[in-house]
């Protein structure tokens, strides 16, 4: 019977609809006291990252820059950091034009599973670059937020009018998952929240998504305590509906499952309930009893540097250049402000010393008059402050505090294009760049990971959900998609990611290797149209095969001619003796 009942929620339109007032009052007291938990393991590491996007923007009513009196400069090594760790990850998203690769499981000797994973990847390559518009503007956002936060997310889910699947990149801020736990596997919820306006929220519950409520009861905005709040007046309010991933025992057996539960946490008031799993995820034992439900929140994390305590949200350049931007942002402004007042100068004067206004400004090419008594010495009525040119001591610290900060940063000369041995030999400058991105690598390794699980959850959604046929055309190919194309058990999906290879730098400098090898006596071992290929596929040139010209005929041996010629004419002298 429990089965059955599962069976029934999988199958339901909103769960919630067939619970008592009770059972919903008791599900979402103990959904809002969990997000209230989890909001608070993870409330340093949000304070952190939104302190320093203010320093990234460069926001000078922040706290840190209301001590000064003078500069409100901020040195940008934060934002240079950023910039340069996502320019170096985004080129892993895409090669050559495609974004997965299918690898074929098991024998195949027909070759049908491999026309399969050929048809697959160039679906996926099709779908993500070219039919959609925003797939990849928004991976580039993501990685973004990932190198700066650490922690980024993309929420998947099936569209059933388009017959596809669509993607939504999350702000870190809100997605709120325990920090104490070891992966979003195993996290007890995830919360999202989701900012809906009341026509959003009308056409849930017209479609019976949602209950039926008073949208107007609502309270609009962020969930918050604060006064100030009450005031704000929006003619289009948007509201704060939580989307929370939990597990309930809804069949009273003893084991809970997981569910999606929609709830406003002000009022009290759940709107959706939604079953996490599919009815392929209840693993049953010999007995007929549920021994595990494997849930599917539909959440991609992606993650920057493993944080050293071992807690879920990982780390990112705003935690690790942020107290280093900050203190080159106080001694760059004591630098500046020491010359700004060695420059403007001022000081004290006697009563004898009278001029028309209470103080005297110079201005560039004017002179004012003074009255003193005669035979009196100007600057005897005049004491300077002692203003001290800016510290070489200071200068110098500067320069220490940049460069431990660029090193933090990633930010080395030979990965940015600015390096005094460019015309150096290709080995010596491929074992700097590989020593500037040794500490790169997991990142990419990271980003291929993810990428793999986010693959492999739209394959799923397309083998289950998809009804119609696609016939696209993909460099110059024509493939027909169908549902039974996604065949998980024949075919496994990867991204084109190549998580041993961390940087484009690498590519080229190995080809610039294999371009050296040609004036050494290895020249003469290698194989040159191999080579040309390899080359070419590196600096990712299309179709280089068409390139290649085909193999000339070797060059005959002089004295084997020779020989043939003089066999000839012997040959033809016979034939002369025997006409006469």
């Amino acid at each position: 019977m429990s089965i059955e009942k599962l069976l029934k929620f999988v199958q339901s339109d909103n769960i919630a609809e067939l619970l008592s007032d009770d059972d919903l009052h008791k599900i979402v007291e103990d959904a809002a006291h969990g997000f209230d938990i989890d909001e608070e393991s993870c409330h340093d590491w949000i304070d952190m990252n939104k302190e320093a996007l203010k320093m990234i923007k460069a926001e000078t009513k922040s706290e840190y820059t209301q001590n000064y009196a003078h500069s409100k400069v901020i040195y940008p090594l934060l934002a240079s950091a950023n910039i340069q760790l996502a320019s170096r990850l985004i080129p892993h998203l895409t090669k050559n034009n495609k974004v997965a690769e299918c690898a074929v499981l098991g024998p195949d000797p027909e070759g049908i599973k491999a026309a399969k994973a050929s048809a697959v990847s160039d679906f996926f390559s099709y779908e993500l670059l070219v039919e959609s518009d925003s797939w990849l503007k928004e991976s580039h956002k993501l990685i973004g937020m990932v190198c700066a936060w650490g922690t980024g997310y993309r929420k998947l889910y099936f569209d059933t009018g388009q017959d596809k699947v669509c993607s939504e990149v999350l702000s870190p801020e809100d997605v709120i998952i325990n920090s104490n736990t070891s992966s979003i596997e195993k996290s007890r919820r995830i919360t999202v929240r989701n900012f809906m306006t009341k026509n959003e929220i009308t056409e849930q519950m017209r479609s019976d998504r949602f209950l039926d409520i008073d949208v107007d009861k609502l309270k609009s905005g962020p969930s918050s305590t604060e006064d100030d709040l009450q005031d704000l007046q929006d003619t289009n309010p948007v509201y704060e509906i939580l989307e929370q991933f939990c597990y309930l025992d809804l069949d009273d057996d003893g084991y809970e499952e997981p569910y999606i539960v929609y709830f406003h946490k002000d009022s009290e008031q759940v709107l959706g309930i939604y079953a996490g799993y599919e009815a392929e995820d209840i693993h049953v034992n010999a007995a007929g009893k549920i021994k595990k439900i494997v849930p599917r929140p539909y959440i991609i994390d992606y993650h920057c540097i493993d944080d050293p305590a071992g807690k879920y949200h990982s780390m990112g350049l705003n935690q690790l250049l942020f107290h280093q931007n900050k203190s080159i942002t106080s001694v760059l402004r004591q630098l500046i402000d020491s010359g700004t007042l060695a420059n403007q100068q001022g000081g004290f004067t006697t009563k004898a010393f009278k001029a028309k206004k209470r103080e005297i400004k110079q201005e560039l090419g004017k002179f004012i008059r003074l009255e003193i008594p005669p035979n009196v010495d100007i600057r005897a009525q005049i004491m300077p402050l002692p203003f001290k040119e800016p510290s070489q001591v200071l200068f110098s610290l500067l320069g220490l505090l940049i460069d431990a900060g660029k090193e933090t940063g990633f930010v080395t000369q030979a990965l940015t294009g600015d390096s005094e041995g460019q015309n150096g030999p290709a080995t010596t400058m491929l074992a700097i760049v590989e020593q500037g991105t040794r500490a790169f690598k997991p990142m990419v390794q990271k980003l291929f990971h993810s990428l793999k699980k986010e693959f492999k959850m739209m394959f799923y959604l397309y083998s289950k959900f998809s009804t119609f046929e696609r016939f696209i055309k993909y460099q110059d190919v024509d493939i027909q998609i169908s549902r039974d194309i996604f065949d998980a058990s024949s075919m496994d999906i990867t991204p084109v990611a190549d998580p041993t290879q961390s940087s484009e730098a690498h590519v080229y400098m190995k080809i610039q290797a294999l371009q050296q090898m040609l004036q050494t006596p290895l020249a003469n071992v290698l194989n040159m149209p191999a080579l040309a290929i390899r080359i070419l596929k590196g600096l990712q040139i299309d179709k280089p095969e068409e390139l290649i010209a085909p193999p000339q005929p070797p060059q005959p041996d002089p004295k084997m001619e020779e020989v043939k010629m003089k066999h000839e004419r012997e040959m033809m002298k016979i034939q002369l003796d025997q006409v006469k």
